[in-house]
């Protein structure tokens, strides 16, 4: 039903291919709630707002369609029982075919008679983040990573620094090994902007994913006892296990400071550690991971348990790790999340500033969205929740 919202808003537009016409009609089709497909179908008429012209044009075709389907229909077959699915399958579907008619024929008069600059004055809708990221290097060069050519990128001591398409990896030069002394250590930084998502292959194996306005500072080859790196924002790791069992510490960091830390030897978490999220979560998905804070004792997490770190505190929950790890699978996911939690995600996605005109609405959202959607068609819907918004470029403002 989403989709089916966002298409057809598209549609009302003009904005579809052909391809996505397609899509539209066969998920009509496929549809199995014709009273929710009606509401909905009706929803994004009305959001349309066109001119009055355009509304009587299309009215005036659409205001016997039902009554005309059905003696057409009873024409055509005799027996007392006719199929309210089939009859409501029309309906959508001359209802999209008129709209679309009067509107195209409405807009090509119209056309004629408006001068170029107006027509070029639509807003232009925000398309997602993708493949961002910067790389410092230890003397402080730093290399804009989508811009960059696949390929070699660096060399720093014995790692070679390559890239491929959103992956950054470093591996040691032929015949050479880590460093067992801190003297020929480098250190790095991959940094993701907001709108931006990276991925990282340490030195030791180990892989990190970035989401949009976070962080990764990492040694080029790791020495002594242990792997030690820093992340800020939200960031996913697969750690490798080592032969040596050397642990693989991540040092939480905020602008305050040192926040907490993870101590694991192999195993896939999830940290966030937004600053504009009241606790630090540490998600795990599979292994042991200990997480600390301050002085306090540290947690032992097991899988499917989160570390909540507030004020030097550690709780431990219970979660379902599916919304945790949807970012990383290309979605958003919303559980019971307020309006707050819902522009948060989405600033830092789609690079925007959200205001608030009054008294923020006490509304509650439910869902998974493709993070691969353009702002208008996440607010598209989630207008189908009751969320107003006015967006002006990049600023969009949540109405009461």
């Amino acid at each position: 039903m989403e989709r089916i919202y966002a298409l057809t808003d598209r549609f009302l537009k003009g904005e579809t291919t052909e391809e996505e016409n397609a899509e539209l009609a066969r998920l009509v089709g496929q549809a199995d709630n014709d009273e929710q497909l009606a509401d909905l179908l009706s929803h994004a008429w009305q959001r349309y707002e066109p001119s009055d012209n355009i509304r009587q044009l299309a009215d005036s075709h659409l205001k016997d369609v039902p009554a005309r389907i059905l003696a057409s229909e009873e024409a055509v077959k005799p027996a007392p029982v006719v199929s309210m699915r089939k009859t409501w399958l029309r309906i959508a579907a001359v209802f999209l075919l008129v709209i679309a008619g009067a509107i195209t024929w409405y807009s090509i008069r119209q056309a004629d008679r408006k001068p170029t600059s107006q027509l070029a004055s639509v807003q232009a809708d925000l398309l997602p983040g993708g493949k961002k990221a910067t790389l410092t290097l230890a003397n402080g060069s730093v290399i804009e990573l989508d811009s960059s050519a696949n390929g070699n990128l660096a060399s720093q001591g014995d790692v070679k620094i390559t890239k491929q398409g959103g992956i950054l990896t470093y591996t040691f030069s032929e015949g050479k090994t880590p460093v067992t002394n801190g003297a020929d250590v480098n250190f790095n930084t991959v940094a993701t902007p907001r709108g931006g998502e990276y991925s990282v292959i340490l030195p030791d194996g180990s892989r990190a994913w970035l989401n949009a306005a976070s962080s990764i500072r990492f040694p080029t080859s790791f020495p002594g006892n242990e792997r030690r790196v820093e992340i800020t924002g939200e960031v996913y790791l697969e750690v490798k296990p080592t032969r040596e069992k050397k642990p693989f510490i991540v040092d939480i960091k905020q602008s305050s400071g040192k926040q907490g830390e993870v101590a694991v030897l192999g195993t896939k978490f999830n940290i966030n550690a937004y600053p504009d999220l009241s606790t630090i979560n540490t998600t795990l998905v599979e292994g042991k991971v200990m997480v600390s804070a301050g002085n306090r004792e540290p947690a032992y997490l097991a899988p499917g348990q989160q570390g909540r770190i507030s004020n030097d505190r550690i709780a431990v929950h219970t979660v379902d790790t599916e919304p945790v790890m949807a970012w990383h699978n290309g979605q958003f996911a919303f559980v019971n999340a307020d309006i707050h939690e819902v522009m948060q995600q989405l600033e830092r996605w789609y690079d925007i500033e959200v205001f608030y005109a009054a008294k923020v609405p006490d509304e509650r959202f439910e869902g998974t969205i493709p993070r691969s959607s353009t702002i208008d068609e996440i607010f598209s819907i989630l207008e189908l929740s009751k969320l107003r918004v006015k967006r002006e470029g990049r600023k969009v403002t949540v109405l009461p």
